[in-house]
């Protein structure tokens, strides 16, 4: 007979995962006051790749697939771009489908977004780290899908962010979030990831 207990049934935190929450939190404190709110680190470092899983993912379509290989190509600066310069790169004329695709990426783990604040770890107090431009948002692209768990720990907004992403205005973004949650309250992004880790 299994366990049950929750410890059990959740995997671990991957120990590359816990490596690149140190790697975030110090991308979210270089540079100072002037640096900018957006950032993007390749969660796994090394010579860049274009992994095939990312070309073989029978949920992303070409769009999603050609803005993460734009990301990609920006995370090696550091930089976030702005909606407009993925849309040049990407030959995408709309900002509305490139924010399409960024949601639908982050849906599908192979984007995360972590949320941490400048002034962490600098010796001041809480509440002013809240103050309106404390904190920048760190973006991790990933070769694969990130597990649940990692992906809770890094992106601790993610659910709430896939509730909220329900009621988008695009038909496709819906279903995928209504995928990535039915498959959450059923369990098998667990199983998935599992499987994954064996």
């Amino acid at each position: 007979m299994q366990c049950q207990c929750m410890s059990c049934r959740v995997p671990a935190i991957r120990q590359r995962t816990l490596e690149l929450k140190l790697r975030i939190r110090e991308s979210a404190t270089s540079g100072g006051a002037n640096a900018r709110k957006r950032k993007i680190l390749i969660a796994e470092p090394g010579p860049p790749t274009w992994p095939e899983r990312v070309l073989r993912d029978p949920v992303l379509e070409p769009v999603d697939k050609t803005v993460w290989m734009v990301l990609r190509q920006n995370a090696i600066r550091g930089r976030f771009p702005s909606y407009r310069r993925i849309g040049q790169a990407a030959n995408i004329s709309s900002k509305s489908t490139v924010s399409r695709a960024i949601v639908i990426l982050r849906a599908t783990r192979w984007l995360a977004r972590c949320v941490e604040s400048r002034t962490r770890g600098a010796g001041r107090s809480m509440s002013r780290a809240r103050r309106p431009g404390a904190e920048v948002a760190v973006f991790a692209l990933h070769d694969a899908p990130l597990p649940v768990p990692d992906t809770l720990h890094l992106d601790a907004d993610y659910l709430a962010f896939l509730q909220f992403a329900q009621a988008h205005p695009h038909a496709r973004v819906r279903k995928v979030v209504q995928d990535m949650l039915a498959s959450f309250s059923s369990g098998a992004m667990l199983a998935e990831d599992r499987v994954r880790r064996a």
